[in-house]
């Protein structure tokens, strides 16, 4: 059964700042969907999170951030 996680627990399992997540949320460009909102604030499927960290780990993409300003990178977010 999934759990509900909120922005600090997303930005703790994929090793970035809550700042990062928010960016990228602003910019549509988080990569993981969110679940309905009950209140305004996101929230997130563990397996949801745990499915794209799998997914990064099996094309050898690493979820955490090495260097500022590279999160897009990081996160698998690079334009194709």
């Amino acid at each position: 059964m999934s759990s509900v996680l909120f922005i600090d627990d997303v930005a703790t399992e994929l090793r970035v700042s809550r700042r990062t997540i928010e960016k990228l949320r602003r910019h549509d460009a988080f990569p993981i969907p969110e679940m309905p909102s009950l209140d305004k604030r996101p929230r997130w499927s563990s397996d949801a999170v745990e499915a794209f960290k799998a997914e990064q780990r099996e094309h050898g993409n690493t979820v955490t951030r090495r260097r500022p300003n590279r999160t897009t990178k990081t996160l698998g977010l690079v334009a194709r």
